[in-house]
């Protein structure tokens, strides 16, 4: 069984920091969050919750207050991280409902957050199950990535927002296309870079300009038989 909690004292602060440096190994010696920082972050109302399988920690998340354009405020989920062991268990969606309810409750009407388009599993759960709404392809987003799992290619992300006051209301949809993903992009980082880096650019070509001119992700679909694809429409 497994149980989600939030984790606010120094000892559990150092909890989620172990996940995560374990889940995004530093090529260097480093810290995806130092220890003060986080600390002042919690203090000042921000979000880190632990996933706890038998007492030990198996998943975190964590994020922090925002703000939009129109001064609404929102939580920007950082990071959410599962132990690879321990993944396609649905620990990853424990961690976002727990994470929602928390935003409920202290009357966030939104959660955002960015993920790389690469990753199918991101992608299967932020699209599919989530039902989040993609908002922005950004190019190269943080710059280099020096932990294990980046290195080597650029930092492309899509920023989705997930409303977790209502149900998403589907639109009708007209024209739509199929973009297809590679199954395992971090497997192949590190197999074959070149060919990595050449999916990064065929994926980057196209979505980003579909979203630029206000098509919409509806789906995420799995393939057994090849590769992952969105389904996008130009509703």
């Amino acid at each position: 069984m497994v149980e989600y909690r939030f984790l606010e004292t120094l000892a559990d602060q150092q909890l989620g920091r172990y996940l995560f440096d374990t889940v995004w190994p530093a090529s260097s010696e480093g810290t995806q969050i130092a220890p003060n920082f986080l600390q002042a972050l919690m203090h000042s109302g921000s979000y880190l919750s632990g996933a706890f399988i038998g007492g030990e920690i198996v998943g975190a998340a964590f994020g922090f207050p925002a703000k939009d354009g129109d001064g609404t405020f929102y939580i920007h989920s950082h990071m959410a991280a599962v132990l690879p062991s321990q993944q396609d268990k649905g620990i990853g969606l424990g961690l976002k409902l727990h994470q929602k309810e928390w935003a409920r409750r202290e009357g966030y009407r939104k959660i955002k957050w960015t993920f790389d388009p690469l990753v199918a599993r991101n992608a299967w759960l932020n699209i599919a199950i989530l039902k989040t709404k993609a908002i922005k392809y950004y190019v190269n987003f943080y710059g280099e990535m020096a932990d294990s799992i980046n290195a080597g290619d650029a930092s492309d992300r899509i920023l989705v927002e997930w409303d977790v006051t209502e149900s998403p209301v589907l639109a009708p949809e007209r024209n739509s296309i199929e973009v297809e993903i590679p199954s395992e992009i971090v497997a192949l980082r590190q197999s074959d870079i070149e060919s990595a880096r050449a999916w990064r650019k065929q994926v980057r070509d196209a979505l980003k300009p579909k979203l630029d001119a206000g098509w919409q992700i509806v789906d995420f679909q799995k393939n057994p038989n090849g590769n992952p694809k969105y389904i996008l429409s130009e509703v």
